[in-house]
């Protein structure tokens, strides 16, 4: 092998350790009319998920919000299914945290891979709220599926999120 075929079969290789490129990303937001912080109180607690996602039962975290820390959120659902997240970062001065899905079953949510960040800001028209989702499908599900499911899920979240911050 000629030392451009080398090249070449090397920058392939590293796009293919790289990660997958054709991860499925999904963002949604909302505007609320309350103050950024009064915000960010309703989701500040990575273990309170469950205080704000209607379909969430309970979602204890085992080290609050340290990095790392651990939630298992149990699903209003039967047979009282669970996906376990862990915190990846959090900023509290920038109300703003990131997780990762580590174990789910497909048939509760049909994602793999997924990353998440959830953040707080000032918008044009009040507090904004934005949520973004990387995540592949997983074997045998099409996309389109599991796009649907995690845009309303993000939906239900921030619909909750809102009726709670614009609370008096």
């Amino acid at each position: 092998m000629n030392y451009s075929a080398k090249l070449v079969a090397a920058a392939l290789l590293a796009g293919l350790c790289a990660g997958p490129a054709w991860a499925i990303t999904v963002t949604k937001s909302v505007t609320i009319k309350a103050a950024p912080d009064k915000t960010w109180g309703v989701i500040a607690d990575f273990g309170g998920i469950s205080t704000w996602m209607p379909p969430a039962a309970s979602s204890p975290a085992d080290h609050g919000n340290d990095v790392g820390s651990v939630r298992t959120i149990t699903l209003k659902a039967p047979g009282n299914p669970t996906i376990v997240e862990k915190l990846t970062t959090y900023d509290a001065a920038k109300h703003s945290y990131s997780y990762d899905i580590v174990q789910v079953d497909p048939k509760v949510l049909p994602v793999v891979n997924y990353h998440s960040t959830i953040k707080v800001s000032h918008g044009k028209a009040g507090t904004k709220v934005v949520w973004t989702g990387t995540f592949d499908a997983p074997p045998g599900v099409k996309d389109e599926t599991s796009k649907k499911a995690i845009r309303d899920t993000y939906k239900a979240g921030l619909d909750q999120i809102k009726t709670l911050a614009e609370q008096p």
